[in-house]
Order: structure tokens, then sequence, then C-alpha cells
């Protein structure tokens, strides 16, 4: 919407057509806590183009016939999403979480949530928002509404989130360019410093003005209801910035009381295509606010390694698993969602907790090693000196596997060669938002990190909830919905606590999923109270990454090389033209 034109720029297309022009291109995306708009251009025709683009956010028009027209544009997005399988998945994910917290919101939208672009877009009575919308459209207008009153509801909500949201507080703006920093400065400041921040003046009226056709009295009703509902909503969510007053609590979306009161339990999805995937998800504490002492990132990189003696060097010599990752599903300032994803063979599908027995006897076994590495150090100061650290770096391999993915990390940072701007800057962005302009570009990137900064107690913590009683399974594969619908077979539905175990249907995708319990015998055995074994597959051979011998001790050239070693390859004689051998007139071959 704030593409299709401003008060300075009044044309729709002006600003597309100005960069395909001059050779740029724009975007615009909206992820869970950022929307970002980019663009490019040549370096020459800059200025210009970033005067049209800060105008979209000092006075954009909002008109209403590009808000019908961009609701349709969400629709169509919306409908191709509902044949992709991630986006399906991702949406039952979201249906199992807790419904009054943030994250349980739908992820895009369509014109059943925004009925702005035509007359049959909000009659439907399966639309999740039917009811509220039309409670609120009675009490504007005694009772009495239409079509053109949900449209123009609509935009009123548009104009009351751009006035509660879009303020300059909130915006971060990154401009890479080959002009010196004063000149690119100039361009900036006084452009930019125009928007206004309309919510700190009140009665300020938004953006837009009001709907023609609407009476005055109705539409200020319209617009005290949609910045209520702003308002409301934008209190859901915590604040993104780790330099906020208010530091987030841990809030998991996720917890047992939702499918029962009891886990682990097993969820199964029926994919549009054929796979084989099997996921397990634990809810953790965040870890937003400390990027390079985030104990996800070593967990992620134990369960995620594929050399001898990890789980998925096992399981693939064993023939159950063609690919093993982990890392965080979901990360946000007040909850992380950490999983491991495989993707199975037929073996694996079959044996399929076989697999999950393995990875919660590596999860206890990294758990050992951090009590191990953390007993000599309670109740004294956790870090260790860097000295203290090289002397005891074979007798604690967690520490020294965290100095190894520090390393790593920092060698990334220092010899990566710098990428596309188009997609540098809304990173950089971003991540100014997050974590402020002194860290923006190293955060994450363990600059300052060694085997003596391992956050031991915060991994003891997180290792301590990698157990059955803090996860559930996922299984996508036409083989787990047959399973599934042979054990429900003439019991739809089993009650526990309230809960329904069964047939579940997500509300925006109409995804059939299950919910089913797990035997308690199986979860005996994943803990390892029990010798359980599907096949001859021993966790004994599971052992922590060995030492890397391939992380390079400095990057300086060897003194000893010779002088015109250093200066590069070269090519002592001429290289020799191509020799024709090949040229086929007929058929235009040459080779």
């Amino acid at each position: 919407m704030c593409f299709l034109g401003s008060k300075a720029y009044p044309k729709e297309n002006e600003y597309k057509q100005f960069l395909s022009l001059h050779g740029g291109k724009s975007n615009a995306s909206t992820s869970a806590s950022h929307t970002t708009y980019q663009f490019d251009v040549l370096a020459d025709y800059g200025e210009k183009a970033l005067d049209i683009f800060s105008n979209f956010f000092i006075a954009p028009l909002f008109t209403i016939s590009g808000t019908e027209r961009e609701v349709h544009a969400v629709d169509s997005e919306n409908s191709k999403n509902l044949i992709n399988d991630g986006r399906r998945r991702w949406q039952v994910l979201k249906d199992l979480a807790d419904k009054n917290h943030h994250f349980s919101k739908f992820s895009t939208g369509n014109k059943k949530t925004l009925p702005a672009a035509s007359t049959d877009s909000g009659d439907d009575a399966s639309s999740p928002t039917r009811d509220e919308l039309d409670e609120i459209l009675r009490s504007i207008d005694d009772g009495e509404y239409d079509d053109h009153d949900k449209a123009n509801f609509v935009r009123a909500v548009l104009l009351a989130f751009h006035k509660r949201h879009y303020r300059p507080i909130n915006m971060t703006v990154v401009v890479v360019g080959p002009q010196s920093l004063d000149e690119l400065e100039s361009w900036v400041v006084p452009r930019f410093g125009k928007i206004p921040d309309r919510w700190l003046v009140e009665n300020e009226e938004s953006v837009g003005g009001a709907t023609e056709g609407v009476r005055v009295e109705k539409w200020m009703k319209m617009q005290k209801a949609a910045a209520k509902l702003i308002s409301d909503a934008a209190n859901d969510a915590p604040p993104v910035s780790i330099n906020a007053k208010k530091k987030p609590s841990f809030r998991s979306s996720f917890r047992p009381q939702l499918q029962g009161g009891k886990w682990p339990v097993l969820v199964t999805v029926l994919p549009l295509k054929s796979t084989r995937t099997l996921v397990l998800y634990f809810p953790l504490p965040p870890t937003w606010h400390v990027p390079d002492q985030s104990p996800t990132r070593i967990l992620s990189h134990l369960f995620g390694h594929e050399g001898p003696g990890s789980p998925f060097a096992l399981l693939q010599d064993a023939g159950l698993v063609t690919s093993l990752s982990a890392g965080n599903r979901v990360s946000a300032p007040d909850q992380n969602l950490f999983q491991i994803q495989m993707n199975l063979t037929a073996d694996g599908e079959d044996n399929w907790k076989e697999v999950v027995r393995v990875l919660f006897s590596y999860g206890r076994l990294i758990r050992d090693y951090a009590k191990q590495s953390l007993a000599p150090h309670t109740g004294e100061a956790e870090r260790t000196t860097c000295a203290e650290y090289k002397r005891n770096a074979l007798l604690d391999p967690l520490r020294r596997i965290w100095d190894e993915v520090a390393i790593l990390d920092r060698m990334r940072f220092d010899q990566t060669s710098p990428g596309q701007v188009y997609s540098f800057a809304p990173a950089v962005a971003q991540s100014a938002s997050k974590y402020g302009t002194t860290h923006c570009l190293s955060a994450g990137s363990l600059l300052n990190e060694n085997g003596s900064t391992l956050p031991l107690r915060e991994l003891l913590e997180f290792c301590e909830k990698i157990v059955p009683e803090n996860c559930f399974v996922e299984r996508t594969s036409k083989g787990a919905w047959a399973e599934a619908e042979a054990f429900f077979k003439g019991n739809k539905t089993t009650k526990s606590n309230g809960f329904g175990f069964g047939k579940q249907t997500e509300k925006w995708y109409q995804t059939d999923y299950y919910v089913s319990p797990i035997d308690d015998e199986d979860v005996r055995g994943w803990n390892g109270d029990i010798d359980v074994k599907c096949i001859a597959l021993s966790v004994d051979a599971l052992h922590l990454p060995e030492p890397n011998r391939y992380i390079p001790r400095s990057l300086e050239l060897c003194p000893d090389l010779p002088e015109d070693a250093k200066k590069g390859p070269r090519i002592e004689k001429p290289i020799d033209p191509p020799k024709l051998i090949v040229n086929n007139r007929a058929t235009g071959e040459i080779f």
C-alpha cells in the first residue's frame, strides 16, 4: 500500500516506472516482527529514487481503490500458499499454540480477514473473523451495515495501524551507495526527518482521510473502533529491540496443558507431496537478547553435526535417515521453539521411534558433559580465564567445541566478501532495530567468544529441557497418516483433561491433522529407563565431535614461502587460443 502513491508523487506506478527505467527493482516483505521495504537503482539516480521512497512514509495516499486491489493481491498470494506443504505445516504449528499468544495469529491474510475487495468477500459464514467484525459494525451504526461498510472499516483499520506503528521511533533506514557518507547523509536526514509521529499528536488525522460516501459521524466511529482494535493487538507481542525498557519474560505458546496436560504427543500431517519428515519440537527460553551467548547455537551445532559419533552418522549408516538439521524453528523475544528435523528413508519411517530414541540418547550425552563441565565451577565464577581453558581443553570437550564454533564464525565474518546491497541493506536494517547500530553488523558472529565464555549454566538448563516430557513430535508422510487413521478407526476422539485426541482441522488452510498420545513404554525407552530396540542399533557409538584439525591456527601466509608464491598464481606462457574441433553448419553445433 505504501508503494501506491504519496501526496508528492500521486501516480501509483511512478515509483516502479522510475526504478525500471534506471536499472532498479523494489520489494516489500513482512515477517513476524518486521516489515521491510527495499529498492535498488543505478547510483546516479539514487537521490531521486530515495525522494520518491521517503514520501511513502511522509504522506502516503492509501486510496480506496488501491486498498481494494491490494486485498486482491494478498488473497491471491494466500491462494497459492494453500498447496505449499511448508505453509500448511506452519499453520498447523500455530493451531497447536496457545490461542491467547501472539504466535497463534494467522501469518498472512485473505479476503475473509480483509473483506475490502468485493461484495462476496465477507459473506462466507466459515470466516473465523465474521462474528467479531459483525459485532463491531453493529455497534457503529445501530446494527445497520452492508458490504461497503465492511470494506470501509478495513480501510479504517489500515489507517489506524499505520498511525500506531509507522512512527519514526519504530523505523530504521539503511542506505548503501558508492557516494561518500556525508553525501548519503545529506540525502537521508532532510527527507526522512520529515516523517511525522502521528501517534503522539492527539486527534491527529490519519493519512488518507475519510472514505468518500461515508457519513462523517460513521467514519469517526469506525476510526475509534479501529484504533481500539489496533491498540489491543499492539500489546500482544513483546518489544523487538534488546534495548527495550521492559525485558520480555519466557512465555511459551506451546505447553503440555494445551494437549491434555501430558507430553510427548504425536502430531501427524498428511502432505500433498511425497515426503517422509520427522520433527522433534522443544519449547525453550528466549535467546533473542543474547545472540552471541545462545545455548541453542551449540545445541544446533552438536545435533546437526554429521561426523563420526553423531546421531546423523549412526542413523544414516543404519539406513534410516537421509538428512538431519537442528536449530530454532521459532526465535522470538519471549520464546524459542527448538527443532530437530529429519528426512526418513522407508526403513526410517517404519522405525521412527528408534530414530527418536537415538536423539534423546544424544541429548542426555550432551547434558552429562554439561554437568561435568560445570561441576568444578559450582559456587565460583562461571567463566574461566583463557589460560585455564587451554589447560583443560582436552578434559572439557564442550568448551573446546564452543571455541571451534567461535573461530569458524570469526573467520566467516572476517573473510566473507560483501554481498549484494539489495539483500545487505534490509538485513542490516532489521539487525539494527534489534541490536542497535553498534552491534548490527556483528551480532551472532561470536567475535568476542572463546572456550572460556561458554554459557554452561544456560546450556545445562536447556539440555534438561531436551527430554520427552518437553517435546511434541511431528510426522509428515502418507504412511504416517495411514497409521493415524488406523489408530483412530472406530474411535474418533480420546479425551484427556478436556482435550480431544484425534483428527483436527486447521482453520485457515483447512489442513487436517491428527494429535495422538504416545505409549508410556515408548517414552520410558526414550528416557533410557528401559532397553527398547526396534532394530540392532546401539547408542554406545554416540560421542561428541572430535577436535576439528582442519581449522587453521593462523590465516597469515607462511613466512618461508618464496616471494613469487605470495603474489598469487601466474601463467608463465601465453594461453593457446581455443581450437575449433566441430563446426556443423547444418545443426549449428560448435565444439
